[in-house]
């Protein structure tokens, strides 16, 4: 869907000074040498069955249906999460399809310029992230108890109730709960810009896109999915942090390359690229060659954070440390992979990961 933009504005000037430009977007795995995708064994029948299912239920918008059914959210989970068990990837999958949804609402201009329903729309999800993630009585579970017009909140419950039913340690519930409310939060609020066609400093930009990429939620997440288990301290240390946020800052750049093309065609300059352009009255490409700069500097801050973590941590919490920097490790190379698997970014599935040559 192409947003309409007043020809005259700043978002639309940058718009046309890109497009018709071809960009090469490097090959992104190339960017970590030594961190490969891994794939869940788990047969792709049952979760793609539970999914369904899912999808059917709580997403009532035929277009942002479509669009969830052909974004590859099996091979998603399977990728992002291989060492996850077949219970906990189907509730991963259904996971992954509620972010998808929940964004692309927003996206594809469900609440254009309608401010208070946004801010309604994500007070009603975190109403149902926290009853259903906090729900402790198996007896008192009931979805269909939950008050909202909207299916696709009412979509979170099940989910939401069986990562709490899993996790005994209420310490890691919550923390799955910050990150994915901060999502939430983060992501109405990117709207109130794209509405008033502001362009964001680089910054503020990546302060925003830290916590509108998803990234965080799906990573936190990895304690659910491998059964780590560790102490709230390990997890809250700055230097653990700073790994979290570097491994978002490759994740949410590789998208950033990856989904520019979608952007502009949406109206929009959720993208780094752009901005990148835009400050340094540049080419297209010069934007995706400071962008790959910034993900293999934050891989090589991984590398070196990674060492430092694991001389901090005591020996009985070193094993469950080195999984869960593993599972997000795992997570950004899959990312990686499964970018080149999704149509919704051209509109063609390439083979493997290669540099992408595209026209803006």
């Amino acid at each position: 869907m192409t947003q309409f933009i007043p020809a005259n504005s700043p978002v639309a000037s940058i718009i046309r000074q890109c497009k018709g430009q071809e960009i090469k977007i490097p090959d992104l795995l190339s960017l970590s040498p030594g961190w490969k995708p891994r794939i869940n064994k788990s047969p792709d029948e049952s979760v793609d069955t539970d999914l369904q299912e899912w999808q059917r239920r709580s997403i009532t918008s035929k277009k942002i249906l479509e669009i969830n059914q052909k974004a590859g959210i099996v091979y998603f989970a399977k990728l992002g999460y291989p060492e996850a068990g077949l219970e906990e990837l189907c509730v991963a999958a259904k996971y992954i399809g509620w972010l998808f949804a929940f964004d692309d609402a927003l996206d594809y201009d469900e609440f254009k310029h309608m401010k208070p329903e946004r801010k309604h729309y994500g007070n009603e999800a975190i109403k149902c992230i926290t009853e259903s993630l906090f729900c402790r009585d198996r007896q008192n579970f009931d979805p269909g108890k939950f008050d909202s017009s909207c299916p696709l909140i009412k979509g979170f419950y099940e989910i939401g109730y069986e990562i709490g039913q899993e996790l005994k340690n209420k310490d890691l519930i919550n923390y799955i709960y910050y990150y994915i409310c901060e999502y939430i939060n983060a992501a109405v609020k990117s709207v109130d810009y794209v509405d008033a066609g502001e362009i964001v400093d680089i910054d503020s930009y990546m302060e925003i896109r830290m916590h509108t990429s998803g990234a965080y939620p799906v990573l936190a997440l990895c304690v659910f999915t491998d059964h780590i288990d560790l102490p709230r301290w390990i997890l809250e240390l700055d230097i653990t942090q700073e790994l979290m946020k570097h491994v978002n800052i490759m994740i949410s750049i590789d998208n950033d390359m990856f989904s520019l093309k979608k952007e502009f065609d949406l109206g929009h300059l959720d993208s780094l690229v752009p901005l990148l352009v835009y400050k340094n009255s540049c080419s297209a490409q010069s934007g995706i060659d400071a962008a790959t700069a910034l993900i293999r500097t934050s891989f090589h801050e991984i590398c070196r954070l990674e060492n430092e973590l694991y001389i901090l941590v005591p020996d009985e919490h070193l094993s469950e440390t080195r999984r869960l920097i593993q599972a997000w490790k795992d997570f950004r190379s899959a990312l990686a992979r499964w970018n080149y698997s999704a149509p919704r970014y051209f509109g063609k599935v390439f083979e493997g990961t290669q540099e992408v040559t595209a026209t803006l």
